[in-house]
């Protein structure tokens, strides 16, 4: 990649190109200066970790490295207002400050011997056009005046006063009266001397400077490329063996703080509470199982759940789907929820948001370290062959999910294999399998049926519902009063009062003849004081009047994981 199509890929990447012109510079001075700081903490680990060592090759550091060139062309490209050929620019700045009869220059001369052969070099190569990043990274390199180690604590010691020579600019002029520690020069001259001791870094480490920047392309376009989804892990497994394609699943809050899925009807995994201190809703962090199915056709923990390991396949069934492959699940979905809270506590007072905090609210969120880290869970597994931006979806519509479960405390979750989509729906219209606890019955008449008076039974939230299903007729309202009722009466509730009417709500579903409820308040209370679950409701209904029938069912036993 030439240092123009860099360029451009800088703007195509820049995420604040659309704020206005001064805080564009501010942002891309900051971070570039910013990332000068973690290139040198970065440089101060592999120094402890490898004091004997006097070669040093690091990720880390190719890592920072490109992020500082990503910058330094973000600000060039805003302080020039055009795509400034910062190699082409220091060539020469280096051969002027080599060439020239000052006294520095003379300094530079006794102590370079390599002075000869780059002024020839980077002559020759200024007059045949475009410099590369390679090209520009060796001869550079031949004006480095010392070597290994030494040099290496020279371009740290400098860069860190580069640094502080692009901030000087932010001062106001009564302060740079004052300090006088440094000159002021121009922004250009200074990105250029940044670019220098980038490139002798990474040659000390032997890495082509082409292959940094190539690097940081793959880094930052982990959020902009989007493509074919990875195939799913099981395709060619056996059919029994596989995931569903498409299932739903039912969270169901069966006791204060006490979660449970269904599929099918029936339980599966073990009831879960947060086990922590504070409300954090972790009960509920099973819906990031199902999204890494849903994304990444991955989840050894839910396989586990469906039944669905690949026993016929020997080794996949020990190696992936077996309990150390659950393990590193296990530990991958803690450490999003940890990053997710941490990242929640980083905003702003003003974004934050009141009662349960959603985490991951935008892709800024999840930084492509983080996602190295996930990476470093699953190198042996089959994880490793889908994409960031996998990952990406997997996290952010997972929470999406786990935000709105927290706040409704049930409903339906519904991961699509083919679309790799989580969907998720309030309502709970599955019949749920359990012991029968007790019944209730309601008949409703609704021939001299009062809309006014009815509606006010219901909340808000039913009557849009009613009203989403189209024009609502009197038989549906009074199904759904006749299904409170009923519940009321599997309660041992006596009143029938406008205010117990309303911590019951009735979602019906017309194409398929099935009613949602959800109980709240003091009624959900006695549910669980008397262990029960959820209500199975049967609706039927005449000319004249509904009959609704309803069934108490219990939850398993409330074990916390």
């Amino acid at each position: 990649m030439n240092l123009t199509d860099y360029y451009a890929f800088v703007r195509k990447t820049t995420r604040y190109k659309d704020a206005p012109k001064e805080e564009q510079i501010n942002i891309a001075l900051y971070g570039l200066v910013g990332e000068i700081g973690s290139l040198i903490s970065t440089i101060k680990k592999q120094l402890i970790t490898e004091a004997r060592s006097e070669v040093w090759s690091d990720d880390d550091i190719f890592e920072e490295i490109g992020d500082i060139i990503w910058y330094a062309c973000s600000l060039l490209s805003l302080v020039t207002n055009k795509r400034y050929d910062i190699l082409r620019s220091d060539l020469e700045h280096l051969i002027d400050e080599i060439s020239s009869d000052t006294k520095k220059s003379i300094r530079i001369q006794t102590t370079l011997t390599s002075a000869p052969d780059f002024l020839k070099n980077a002559t020759l190569a200024l007059k045949n056009g475009t410099v590369s990043f390679n090209q520009y990274q060796a001869l550079a390199y031949q004006t480095a005046r010392t070597k290994d180690r030494t040099l290496l604590t020279v371009c740290a010691s400098v860069l860190t006063q580069l640094g502080a020579e692009l901030l000087r600019k932010k001062l106001p002029e009564l302060e740079l009266n004052i300090n006088e520690n440094l000159v002021d020069r121009e922004t250009e001259v200074i990105v250029g001397e940044i670019i220098w001791h980038l490139a002798a870094i990474a040659s000390l480490c032997r890495k082509p400077l082409e292959e940094i920047v190539k690097g940081n392309v793959s880094k930052v376009s982990f959020r902009e490329d989007r493509g074919k989804p990875t195939q799913l892990h099981d395709a060619y497994s056996n059919k029994g063996e596989r995931f569903p394609r498409k299932m739903a699943i039912v969270f169901l809050t069966i006791g204060k703080g006490v979660s449970q899925m269904y599929f099918k009807g029936k339980p599966i995994g073990d009831p879960l509470t947060d086990n922590n201190r504070e409300d954090d809703g972790y009960r509920f962090h099973d819906v990031m199982h199902i999204a890494n199915a849903a994304h990444l056709g991955w989840s050894p923990v839910l396989r586990k759940m469906l039944a669905r390991k690949r026993k016929q396949e020997i080794q996949t069934d020990e190696v992936e789907d077996g309990a150390r492959g659950q393990l590193e699940e296990e530990v991958i979905v803690k450490l999003i929820h940890s990053e997710g809270k941490r990242a929640a506590r980083s905003r702003p007072p003003n974004q934050r948001q009141e009662g349960p905090e959603r985490l991951f609210v935008s892709e800024e969120e999840i930084s492509f370290n983080f996602l190295k880290t996930l990476r470093s869970y699953t190198e042996y597994l089959e994880p490793k062959a889908n994409k960031d931006w996998e990952w990406v979806s997997t996290i952010l519509e997972g929470y999406d999910v786990f935000h709105r479960l927290r706040l409704e405390e049930q409903g339906t979750v519904t991961a699509d294999l083919h679309s790799r989509r989580l969907t998720f729906n309030p309502h709970v219209f599955e019949q749920i399998d359990g012991q029968l606890i007790t019944q209730g019955a309601a008949t409703r008449e609704f021939q001299n049926y009062n809309e006014g008076t009815c509606l006010k039974h219901l909340t808000k939230r039913e009557v849009d519902h009613l009203k989403g299903n189209g024009r609502f007729t009197p038989s549906q309202v009074s199904a759904c009063l006749a299904c409170k009722t009923a519940i009321l009466e599997c309660l041992d509730v006596k009143s029938r009062s406008q205010k117990n009417h309303q911590l019951i709500e009735i979602f019906p579903d017309r194409l398929r003849g099935q009613y949602s409820s959800k109980v709240s308040g003091k009624l959900r209370d006695k549910m669980w004081q008397t262990g029960i679950a959820t209500f199975r409701l049967k609706v039927s209904v005449s000319q004249k009047r509904v009959y609704c029938l309803s069934a108490a069912v219990s939850g398993p036993a409330k074990e916390g994981k």
